[in-house]
């Protein structure tokens, strides 16, 4: 080859590379779960903190919870819709996939904004008794009881 053909090709050959990689981690399938702890319960939402932003709590009424079944898949509710998604969780870290959600008229709710909004943003879990805290990328955290009986 040619150094100007070579030259040519060189960004064509980049993007190619750009795109494989991207592929790659888009199919690449979640982490096995094996954390039995956080598995098979319902965690009862306590509150929530975005970064930068207050704590909020649910209103009494409003449910928000969630469950990670040994599965793979996260379940839960959010206020008056219905969420799910693949999830992987290891040694602490916390990955989860897209979430799928039931489209239900809920009246307006910052809990279910903020809760959303750090659903799709969880990088890592500690348990501490019947406490669950999980940490969210950007800053934040969202802090969960395990429900009675669980």
């Amino acid at each position: 080859m040619t150094d100007s053909l070579l030259k040519s090709l060189l960004p064509w050959i980049y993007l190619a590379l750009i795109l494989f990689c991207f592929l790659m981690v888009s199919c690449a399938s979640v982490d096995p779960v094996n954390s039995n702890a956080l598995q098979d319960v319902q965690w009862n939402l306590e509150s929530v903190q975005l970064q930068g932003g207050e704590a909020l709590v649910p209103v009494p009424g409003e449910e928000y919870f969630l469950r990670f079944g040994s599965d793979g898949f996260l379940s839960g509710r959010v206020h008056c819709n219905v969420i799910n998604a693949e999830y992987g969780a290891s040694d602490g870290e916390l990955f989860v996939g897209p979430v799928a959600m039931t489209r239900a008229f809920c009246p307006p709710s910052a809990v279910a904004d903020a809760f959303l909004s750090g659903i799709n943003r969880m990088t890592a879990y500690r348990i501490q008794e019947d406490r669950l805290f999980i940490i969210l990328a950007g800053g934040g955290t969202m802090s969960f009881i395990r429900a009675p009986g669980q």
